[in-house]
């Protein structure tokens, strides 16, 4: 068998493997670990090591074989999102309408960050509920649009300097389906939202409020340490009161202009995590330091410097619950009607010209082309593609690879 170095892979001189490693004893020692926080930092620590294994492929025209370890596939890891992204691109080819899309931004305010780590899997779902319901309530009403738009939620918790920001990406088509008049409506183009965005923002935050006092009431929140206190009720109906005073945050971005456009944009949030590898500038036992945009600041590029025990302690926020699914599809695109209502949208747009059906095929292509069978275009011929003939896989201890 040849051996693994024939398949090198050009890794990052830094990586966040590294900082794990260098500082991950201090850390648990001054903060404490979960189980799931142990499973994750395990699988970023073994990511394209021995210890994960390894696989082979070989080259369906050349008949080329190179032999590579096997990556973790936790959406967390910042060395497996590449790929993640490309198949979840290709799989939503089917969904692509000549149309233009809309960007909006939901951000939650900076004081319910307490509550929201000690609560994450409840108030995340709160938050996509809250969200899309007011989505879909602005996009029926006869005045806004009167139709079911279709459009994909996408949960991040991070500012570019890693600290907790709890924000919603929305992308949203810019008309939707009517069900009584059965054809597509477009938006309203003199507008230059689908919606009044303060409208939005206030209805969005009452319906949030309201949830909150119901998880409330039903004992559904955890108040821990320092938000002992919210237990009680009197500080709690504070809490809301001074967070209901403050602005909330939701932001429209101009349209795109196609569904080229929209894949190529949508394609640079779905798949990224807390930070990527490629930012770092310098990691050694007493500082990181990495790259970061200040948006406050013309958007400049600027240097953070954290001790490694504090940069765990910012990635770690940034880990979401087991299981919960951080892209999420709503109206027409939603699981239980997108089969029904894209064919009959699709009819409904045939009468678009010619030139929009050319966008959609182009975006298909170009997707198809980036992904290829498997993915991987052989390195020697140019000509065939990599294809996985044999997996060697490694199940590890839990505790396996750490300090």
């Amino acid at each position: 068998m040849s051996s693994l170095s024939s398949s090198p892979i050009v890794r990052p001189r830094f990586e966040v493997a590294s900082i794990f490693r260098l500082a991950w004893v201090r850390y648990v020692k001054r903060f404490g670990i979960t189980l799931h926080q142990l499973r994750v930092v395990r699988a970023i620590l073994s990511c394209r090591t021995r210890d994960l294994g390894y696989h082979e492929d070989e080259c369906d025209h050349c008949g080329h074989l190179e032999f590579s370890y096997n990556s973790c596939r936790d959406r967390h890891c910042p060395k497996c999102q590449g790929s993640a992204r490309l198949k979840w691109l290709s799989a939503r080819l089917q969904d692509v309408l000549p149309v233009s899309y809309f960007h909006v931004v939901f951000t939650l305010p900076h004081s319910l960050n307490g509550l929201l780590l000690w609560n994450k899997g409840v108030l995340y779902e709160l938050f996509f509920q809250t969200a899309s319901e007011t989505f879909l309530e602005f996009a029926q009403t006869p005045k806004h649009l009167g139709a079911k738009p279709g459009f994909v939620g996408i949960l991040h918790t991070w500012g570019q300097n890693l600290w907790y920001h709890v924000h919603l990406h929305f992308i949203i088509s810019s008309g939707g389906w009517n069900e009584d008049r059965q054809c597509w409506v477009e938006h309203k183009r003199h507008q230059r939202f689908l919606y009044p965005l303060f409208a939005l923002s206030e209805v969005f935050q009452g319906r949030f409020i309201s949830g909150l006092k119901q998880l409330y009431r039903k004992g559904k929140l955890n108040f821990p340490d320092d938000l002992e206190h919210l237990e009680d009720e009197d500080s709690f109906e504070w809490f809301l009161s001074r967070i209901t005073s403050q602005r909330w945050t939701t932001y429209a971005k101009p349209p795109f202009s196609g569904p080229v456009q929209f894949f190529k944009y949508i394609g640079r949030y779905t798949h990224r995590v807390a930070i990527s590898n490629d930012r770092f500038v310098h990691i050694d036992p007493e500082w990181v330091r990495f790259r970061y945009k200040d948006y406050k600041d013309n958007h400049t590029v600027k240097t953070m410097k954290l001790r490694p025990v504090d940069f765990i302690h910012r990635f770690l926020h940034h880990i979401v619950p087991k299981g919960f699914r951080r892209i999420r599809h709503y109206g027409f695109l939603a699981g239980n009607t997108k089969s029904t209502l894209l064919p009959k949208i699709r009819d409904s747009l045939k009468a678009l010209a010619e030139a929009g059906k050319r966008k959609v095929e182009d975006v298909i292509e170009s997707v198809f082309a980036m992904l290829g069978p498997n993915n991987i275009a052989c390195p020697q011929c140019k000509i065939g593609r990599m294809i996985t003939i044999h997996i060697e896989e490694v199940t590890l201890p839990l505790t396996h690879g750490f300090p």
